[in-house]
């Protein structure tokens, strides 16, 4: 049966559903009225996806009004109904192969989330509404989603008819109205900051601002908003759902990177690729739906080159489990890690191309996504083009303890004025800001040097290998977590 357009049959007859889809419409909405967050689960991980591949592969879901009846006119189901409706003809029909979405269903899908974010927020007291917290995460996801592929729609067509729908301010309106809602008052919770809707709302809002500041260009404003998720960034709100962690520390990371802040965008990607490491093993996957996996591999995939970079750009020790990440990724056939570490630009610019997060225009009416893309690049290599001549200084001065700034020169090709220039240059690139939090990125407050220092006193070099020894004790630490993990693992296998 055709879903399609779900208009009555010849004869006049309506519509009748398939009685497995009636089942599980009748027993999705029961589990949602009753707050039973297992079996809520369980429908919307598993029983959803597995239906829409059975009745609607490449289809539509029927129309709300066709299942109004079949819920009793349940106003805020038919809403959560069509926000999942909506998202699995994005999926099915907003890509290459598939026709493309009219701006009737972009406004519809906009006016229904405009729809859940009103009967959310303008209440005085917190509605009676539990969700799976994948599911409230997947809803802010695909919001951001869903403005984004409008966004890469007007810039193609050149169309300005939904301007006044899909607009960034609107779209940034609603993750502040959400965040509002569920951040406590000058530190002080209340009713709202309590529910742990709200409060996972708020800080997946904030994480999805992030987002938008990112593709947006506006790096600063990103890592600002990464700033108020300090209490929760680490939280098991986003722990639980390892999508979430992915996509806010990707953006971070690469926030962190365009602003030199080289060292913490490296720390920020390898915990990330850690915990997505350790989540892998433990969950394989379970819980998440294929193109979620995707998705998450993906930007893990581009978490491992952007570290790559900011490691040939900032030079640093990181744990030795993300630094294998980066050797198997880069260390292929055409030897990309050799090629970032002396500083190539080529391998960076083609490496930015492919791991840099999608930029949007708000507007349809000035230059399209790509050209903002090799905008944000040239700049991008601007800073590569400054340090590649710094990276070949390094590359003496880590052969000798003392040198002599004649013989240097020689070495270098220029006259020992133009060179003092090039270490002074060399000393202020290498010194970023950087976190003096070792459990938070995002709290400044220290200067980050490079680990190869060195001083000039009557036209000799003075070099100095400012290394910091390996940390034992986090060795130990990590592998007393490896082995702990293994042994739950057995234990639950031999039960």
């Amino acid at each position: 049966m055709d879903y399609d357009s779900y208009e009555p049959e010849s004869d006049g007859r309506p519509i009748i559903l398939p009685e497995q889809i009636k089942q599980f419409l009748i027993a999705f909405q029961r589990a949602i009225c009753n707050g039973n967050l297992p079996e809520i689960a369980l429908y919307y991980e598993q029983e959803l996806p597995n239906l829409s591949e059975r009745y609607f592969k490449a289809s539509q879901w029927p129309d709300w009004s066709v299942i109004a009846p079949v819920v009793n006119n349940d106003e805020l189901f038919l809403i959560l109904y069509r926000e999942l409706a909506f998202r699995h003809l994005y999926a099915t029909f907003d890509s290459k192969k598939g026709p493309p979405l009219s701006p009737i269903h972009r406004t519809d899908s906009y006016n229904n989330y405009c729809r859940l974010f009103n009967f959310l927020l303008d209440t005085d007291k917190p509605v009676r509404l539990s969700l799976p917290q994948q599911w409230l995460w997947d809803m802010v996801d695909e919001f951001l989603y869903q403005f984004q592929s409008c966004c890469l729609w007007r810039a193609k067509t050149m169309d300005t008819q939904l301007d006044n729908v899909w607009s960034v301010v609107h779209v940034m309106n609603a993750l502040h109205a959400l965040i509002e809602k569920g951040m406590p008052k000058l530190g002080v919770p209340d009713d709202f900051s309590r529910h742990p809707l709200y409060q996972m709302l708020a800080a997946f809002s904030l994480s999805g601002l992030l987002r938008l500041h990112t593709q947006l260009g506006d790096y600063s404003a990103a890592v600002k908003c990464a700033e108020q998720l300090g209490p929760v960034r680490r939280h098991h709100l986003f722990q639980s759902v390892p999508t979430a962690l992915a996509s806010m520390h990707y953006h971070l990371g690469f926030a962190l990177m365009m602003t030199r802040r080289y060292a913490d965008a490296a720390r920020t990607f390898s915990e990330a690729l850690l915990f997505l490491s350790r989540a892998q093993a433990l969950m394989g996957g379970g819980g998440l739906r294929t193109f979620q996996q995707e998705a998450m591999q993906k930007q893990r995939d581009q978490m491992v080159q952007l570290l790559g970079v900011s490691l040939a750009l900032f030079p640093q020790r990181i744990d030795d489990a993300a630094f294998s990440l980066v050797q198997e990724k880069l260390q292929d056939k055409q030897d990309r890690l050799s090629k970032l570490q002396k500083g190539d630009k080529q391998e960076m610019g083609n490496i930015f191309v492919t791991c840099a997060p999608k930029f949007l225009q708000p507007s349809g009416s000035e230059a399209g996504p790509m050209s903002l893309r090799d905008q944000q690049q040239r700049v991008f290599l601007e800073e590569v083009d400054s340090l590649a001549a710094m990276a070949t200084v390094r590359s003496y001065l880590k052969l000798y303890t003392t040198l002599p700034l004649r013989k240097l020169a020689q070495f270098m090709d220029m006259e020992e004025e133009e060179l003092k220039t090039l270490l002074l240059r060399y000393k202020l690139k290498m010194l970023t800001a950087q976190s003096s939090d070792e459990e938070d990125v995002l709290g400044l407050g220290a200067t980050a040097g490079p680990e190869l220092d060195f001083f000039i006193e009557e036209e000799m070099i003075h070099i100095a290998d400012t290394k910091v020894g390996r940390h034992f004790g986090h060795i130990f630490i990590r592998n007393i977590h490896k082995f702990d993990e293994i042994y739950r693992n057995l234990k639950m296998a031999s039960n």
